[in-house]
């Protein structure tokens, strides 16, 4: 019988041979879990007449014929029977039964014959998962008329719901494999709805990426019964209002609703509205009545991250296009208060950490707009984007193989995964990122795939298949390297660093086999990733000298002020004279403001204005002065000289997170002589 990890094994292997710590590793797991798990999978092949799971030296691969078997069992859910459920599972389970069965009376019978199992682990599992519903205020409650059902507030119902299956959807596996057997064992036409969905969003003109397109159809199945039950609850918008009323979403959703009987709700409309805006892709191009409103955001987005990072964007209007794209999807989300879900999170933060607090700071102007805070996952998703905008990688090469790459994510997430394989694999030709309709269109003119999800139908096109992160180690590039040019016969070959380890170990032993091994991938996979944003390490201590401090300087007006400011940038010929009169032209000119927070301005023009070293310079007028096109006075001025887009990102998120300190304030006012603001500087940001 098959089970979680059995499952997520076979789905490992049919992509991949791997070794036995790899596995353990992914699954997080003991080797005695292993042993039993690829046990499951063979008896499974074995009483299929398959053969089973090949080990040599603990390296673990699949037979093709029994590939191309458990692939197609996956497909028509026939793996399902007989599934061993984990505990998780059971209780994920559960909940969908006490979400869509809410016109039924349910019983312990109902669960027990679903899951297979005792009365006691039932009554666990209950307890459990009233656990994690508690927290949301959500309640289990049984009566003998009604038998078990759910209670709490209608929106967190869902909401929970939406946030298990945006979790499940998010990973690698593209797992709706639970989803999948609920709705065969509950006999729900699944293609019927989704054909329904298709041909009514064809003929609106509304267009949803696939990964959202499957979400929100997943939604409408499992919420189904409920719209029909008209349950009361209150929405985040209590009253549609004028420009959400007239949006091709809210007609195509009345329109849905109407197909299943669901009339006269205008809650469920306007629910139903909500997730279509929070799920589409924004497009500039075709007029809509809440374009201008969505524009304007974008812009003063784009305004305030140029001016927090000191930089002008040349191709504005096509950074702009490529933003509205996925602010007006992101916009609806946080007005609705959708969940969202960026599963690689924690890699953004990290790989990415200077810039998404640079972008997290900017995101703050828009807040009274949006009445609502912005969750991190969001965040996290305009930092990839910005930091598509900032990799500035530009490779030219000759191309012979054709690669696609399936990328179901957002704009951001698509172009890092372009620009890194680019990058990795010069002598490719990449077509896309596209998604996985339109490729398997275009099967006979490409020879390899690049995904970021495990999609089992790019299995049957007997071509390379490689699952990649949009962010990636050096280890996990290494690896991808080494398992693609060994795939396709290349003249190119990798050392695989786990045979250099064993070879190691013969002559020796290894106190810190990690260690080594992270040393061996940066060694012989020497990346070119200090082109990359978050390589760019020069902090605000670097760019600041005692020289270029200035304190009680008197400006008679905002002209005399700037070039003051820029003053000792010039004296030590970091900057040219040029650079200061193009600071002045552009506040004359195009309505520039430098003004970043209260009383505080970064000046600044473009590198090929007149600057020679990056650097920063820091002036504290004896009197406020109120710059032109601003109506708040400037007292401190900041200005830097930046050499391209990227190279201070680290130096402003520091100077951010200065702004944002108290005491700061008190020693640029009190501070006698200029090495006092550069030692506090010094003490923060050692």
């Amino acid at each position: 019988m098959i089970d979680l990890n059995s499952k997520k094994i076979i789905l490992t292997l049919i992509e991949k041979s791997c070794d036995q710590e790899y596995l353990l590793n992914l699954l997080n797991i003991t080797k005695r879990q292993l042993h039993y798990s690829i046990l499951k999978i063979n008896a499974y092949l074995s009483s299929n007449e398959q053969s089973v799971v090949t080990q040599n030296t603990l390296y673990y691969s699949l037979p093709d014929k029994s590939k191309a078997f458990l692939i197609k069992n996956l497909i028509n859910g026939k793996i399902g029977k007989n599934y061993i459920f984990s505990t998780e599972e059971r209780q994920k389970y559960i909940f969908l039964m006490l979400l869509y069965h809410v016109n039924t009376h349910l019983s312990s019978l109902h669960f027990l014959s679903a899951l297979n199992i005792s009365k006691t682990t039932l009554n666990n599992d209950i307890k459990q998962l009233e656990l994690l519903l508690s927290s949301e205020g959500i309640l289990i409650i049984y009566t003998r008329e009604k038998g078990y059902s759910l209670a709490g507030d209608e929106l967190s119902i869902r909401n929970f719901f939406l946030r298990n299956l945006l979790k499940d959807l998010s990973n690698n596996l593209d797992d709706t494999f639970l989803y999948d057997l609920f709705l065969n064992q509950e006999k729900v036409d699944y293609l019927d709805i989704k054909n329904d969905i298709n041909e009514i969003m064809l003929k609106n003109e509304i267009f949803l990426g696939e990964k959202r397109k499957k979400e929100f159809i997943y939604t409408v199945i499992f919420l189904l019964p409920r719209m029909t039950k008209k349950l009361e609850y209150i929405p985040v918008i209590s009253i549609p209002n004028k420009i959400i009323i007239k949006l091709k979403e809210y007609h195509i959703s009345s329109e849905l609703l109407k197909l299943y009987k669901i009339d006269d709700n205008t809650y469920e409309v306007q629910y139903l509205t909500s997730l279509l805006l929070g799920n589409s892709v924004g497009n500039r191009d075709i007029k809509t009545v809440d374009q201008e409103l969505i524009l304007n955001i974008v812009q003063i987005i784009l305004s305030r991250f140029e001016q927090l990072l000191g930089i002008k964007f040349d191709n504005n209007d096509d950074i702009s296009k490529k933003l509205y794209s996925h602010f007006r999807p992101a916009y609806y989300r946080i007005l609705f208060r959708l969940p969202i879900i960026n599963p690689i999170l924690n890699k953004v933060k990290e790989e990415f950490n200077k810039l998404f607090l640079i972008v997290k700071e900017t995101l703050k102007v828009i807040y009274p707009i949006i009445n609502n805070d912005i969750p991190d996952d969001e965040i996290s998703f305009l930092t990839i984007y910005f930091a598509a905008i900032l990799d500035e990688n530009k490779i030219s090469t000759n191309q012979q193989i054709v690669a696609v790459i399936i990328c179901q994510n957002g704009i951001g997430s698509s172009s890092i995964v372009y620009n890194r394989l680019k990058f990795l694999f010069p002598d490719f030709l990449f077509l896309g990122p596209m998604e996985t309709a339109e490729a398997l269109e275009l099967t006979n003119f490409f020879d390899i795939i690049f995904s970021t999800v495990n999609n089992l139908v790019f299995y049957n096109q007997n071509k390379p298949f490689f699952i990649v992160s949009p962010i990636m180690s050096d280890e996990e590039e290494y690896l991808l390297l080494e398992r693609v040019y060994s795939q396709i016969n290349s003249y190119m070959t990798y050392p695989k660093i786990t045979d250099l380890i064993d070879i190691f170990k013969k002559y020796g032993t290894i106190s810190n086999e990690n260690g080594i091994k992270k040393e061996l991938y940066q060694y012989f996979y020497k990346t070119d990733k200090n082109t990359m944003i978050e390589n760019q390490s020069l902090g605000i201590r670097h760019l600041i000298q005692e020289d270029l401090i200035q304190i009680n300087v008197s400006a008679n007006d905002w002209q005399s002020a700037l070039f003051t400011a820029a003053l000792p940038l010039l004296q030590k010929n970091y900057i040219n004279r040029s650079y200061i009169e193009k600071i002045i032209e552009n506040v004359n000119s195009n309505r520039t403001s430098f003004l970043i927070t209260k009383n505080v301005s970064l000046a600044h023009a473009k590198p090929e204005d007149g600057v020679n070293s990056l650097s920063l310079s820091i002036t504290v007028l004896k009197k406020p002065i109120i710059f032109k096109n601003d109506k708040i006075p400037t007292q401190y001025i900041f200005t830097l000289a930046a050499v391209n887009k990227t190279s201070h990102i680290n130096a402003m998120s520091e100077l951010v997170a200065l702004l944002e300190m108290s005491d700061f304030y008190e020693i640029l006012n009190t501070a006698t002589q200029a090495k006092d603001i550069l030692t506090f500087i010094k003490s923060r940001f050692p």
